[in-house]
C-alpha cells in the first residue's frame, strides 16, 4: 500500500488542479485581473502555508539552500502563477489543460539532459500515446470550445507547463532535502511578499458584487469541494492509521464550521443575518459539544454551552435590532457594549466553577468597566442631540 501513496497523492493534486481551469476561466478577466488573482492566491496559500507552525517547530534552512528556495518561489511561485493566469485569461480551459499535459514529457526531456533519468520503451510509448490523446481531443473538440482561444493565451500556458517541469526536476534534491511544509513556506511566503506589491491595486479594485452576481455558483463549487476533499482525506487517513476516528474529527467539524459560517450564506441571494447568526452559533455549540465528548470532559454543559448561549443570544439580538430598526443603532450599540461587559463576568465566574482557576470577579471587571463606559457614552451621545451634532460636523460620525 505505502509505494501507491505517492500515486494517490498525486491522482489527489491532479483532480484539485483540474477545477482551476474551468473555474479561472470563468473569473478571469471579466470579474478579477488575472494579476489581482496571482497576488491574492499567493498570499492565501502563504498564510495556510504557516499552519504548520502551531504543531511543528520551524526547520533550520542552510545559507546556501535559502538562494535556491528564492529561486523557487520566483519560478513556481510567480512567474507559473503570472503564466496560467495571463494564459486562462485569453484562452479556454480545454486548450489550457490540454498543452499542460506536455509537463511529464519536459519533465522527461530535462532528466535525460542532465543525467538524472534515461529513455526506456514504456516511458517513451506512454508519452505518445498521452501526447496522441491529447492531441486527439482538441482536434475531435468542438469548434465552440476553441472560439476563445487565443495564440498568446496558449503560448503563457506553454510558459507555464516549462516552468513546472524545470522546477520539478531542478529543485528535486532541495525538496529531498527538507520538509515539504518548509519548502513550501518559503516558496509560497517569498512568492507572496514578491506579488503583492504588483496586484494590491487589482485587488482593491475587484468588483467583487459582479462575482457573486455572475460567477457565484461555480464559486461556491471550488469552495465546497476544497473543504469536503481535505475532511474526507483525513478521515480516510485516521481510518488507515488508527482503525477507528480518532482525531479526524475535529478537523472535518472545523472544516463544516467554516462552511455554514462562510461558505453557507453565500447560497442565498440575499442571506438574512438575522437567521444565519443564530445558527453559526448553534454550529459552534454542536463542535464544542462533539469536543467535549471526544475528550471525555464535563465542561460543555457548565462551561460552553452558557458562555455560548449568552454570547450567542447576544450578537443575535443585537444584529436583529440593527437590522429591522432603522433609527437608535447608538442605542442598540450601547446597550450590546454594556450588556457585553457583563458577559465577560459570567466567563469567568463559569471558568471559575468549572475548571477552578483562581479568583472571582478578578480579570473581567477590567472589560466590565471599558465596556460599561463605552455604552453609557454612546447612551448619553444618543440622547443629547447637540453633542450628536458636534460629534458628526468635527467627526463625520
Amino acid at each position: 500500500m505505502s509505494r501507491f501513496k505517492p500515486h494517490i497523492a498525486l491522482l489527489i493534486c491532479n483532480i484539485v488542479w483540474a477545477m482551476d481551469y474551468p473555474f479561472y476561466n470563468i473569473v478571469l478577466p471579466h470579474y478579477v485581473h488575472p494579476m489581482a488573482m496571482v497576488a491574492g492566491s499567493l498570499v492565501v496559500t502563504a498564510l495556510f502555508s504557516l499552519v504548520p507552525l502551531l504543531w511543528q517547530k520551524a526547520e533550520r534552512v542552510a545559507r546556501a539552500d535559502i538562494r535556491k528556495l528564492i529561486g523557487a518561489a520566483l519560478l513556481i511561485g510567480v512567474l507559473r502563477k503570472v503564466f496560467i493566469m495571463y494564459g486562462l485569461s485569453m484562452t479556454s480551459p480545454i486548450d489550457g489543460s490540454i498543452i499542460d499535459t506536455i509537463v511529464p514529457l519536459l519533465v522527461l526531456l530535462l532528466s535525460v539532459l542532465l543525467g538524472m533519468d534515461r529513455f526506456t520503451e514504456l516511458k517513451v510509448a506512454g508519452l505518445l500515446l498521452g501526447m496522441a490523446g491529447a492531441v486527439a481531443v482538441v482536434l475531435t473538440g468542438a469548434s465552440s470550445s476553441h472560439q476563445h482561444s487565443h495564440v498568446w493565451g496558449n503560448v503563457m500556458i506553454m510558459l507555464c507547463a516549462c516552468a513546472t517541469a524545470l522546477y520539478m526536476v531542478w529543485f528535486k534534491a532541495l525538496v529531498a532535502r527538507y520538509r515539504i511544509t518548509t519548502v513550501l513556506r518559503w516558496v509560497y511566503c517569498v512568492a507572496a511578499v514578491v506579488a503583492l506589491p504588483f496586484g494590491l491595486k487589482e485587488i482593491i479594485h475587484t468588483d467583487y458584487a459582479a462575482i457573486a452576481g455572475h460567477a457565484l455558483f461555480p464559486t461556491l463549487f471550488v469552495l465546497t469541494v476544497l473543504l469536503a476533499l481535505p475532511a474526507v482525506l483525513s478521515i480516510l487517513c485516521d481510518w488507515r492509521v488508527n482503525g477507528r476516528i480518532v482525531w479526524s474529527g475535529y478537523s472535518v467539524g472545523g472544516a463544516a464550521l467554516l462552511y455554514v459560517m462562510v461558505v453557507l450564506p453565500l447560497w442565498f441571494r440575499r442571506p438574512n443575518p438575522v437567521i444565519f447568526v443564530p445558527v453559526d452559533f448553534a454550529a459552534i455549540g454542536l463542535y464544542l459539544l462533539y469536543i467535549n465528548f471526544a475528550t471525555g470532559g464535563h465542561w460543555f454543559l457548565t462551561f460552553a454551552f452558557p458562555v455560548t448561549g449568552a454570547i450567542g443570544l447576544l450578537v443575535s439580538g443585537t444584529v436583529a435590532l440593527l437590522h429591522y430598526l432603522r433609527r437608535g443603532q447608538l442605542f442598540v450599540i450601547g446597550g450590546a457594549l454594556i450588556l457585553g461587559g457583563g458577559v465577560t463576568v459570567l466567563i469567568e465566574y463559569l471558568l471559575n466553577l468549572t475548571f477552578h482557576v483562581g479568583r472571582v470577579f478578578f480579570w473581567s471587571v477590567y472589560p466590565l468597566s471599558a465596556g460599561v463606559v463605552l455604552g453609557v457614552t454612546l447612551l448619553v451621545v444618543g440622547f443629547c442631540k447637540p453633542l450628536r451634532r458636534s460629534l458628526h460636523r468635527k467627526f463625520f460620525l
